[in-house]
């Protein structure tokens, strides 16, 4: 696979467990300095988690933060987590 989905052009996208597909190919993207909407990965979380730490993404996540970020959900595993996680993705205030 050469080329990220069209969706990953137009906004952020979960990927569940292809991360040995989609890592590869945002590292070659950045290198290339093309651009994507964002990558949210994941590995086998129970329905439940996997959905409540969705929500949390699709909360605190902006096309802003999320662009050309390879992130994994487990990340968004609690609030403070997810708030902990969006900051440390976040330019540097000038």
């Amino acid at each position: 696979m050469s080329t990220l989905p069209p969706l990953l052009v137009s906004g952020p996208c979960s990927l569940p467990r292809i991360s040995a597909t989609f890592d590869p190919l945002h590292y070659r993207w950045q290198a290339e300095g093309r651009r994507h909407s964002g990558i949210l990965g994941t590995r086998q979380l129970r329905i439940g988690l996997r959905l409540q730490a969705l929500e949390r993404a699709a909360r605190l996540l902006t096309p802003e933060i999320a662009a050309n970020q390879l992130m994994k959900l487990a990340m968004f595993g609690t609030e403070e987590k997810g708030l902990t996680y969006i900051a440390s993705l976040r330019p540097p205030s000038p």
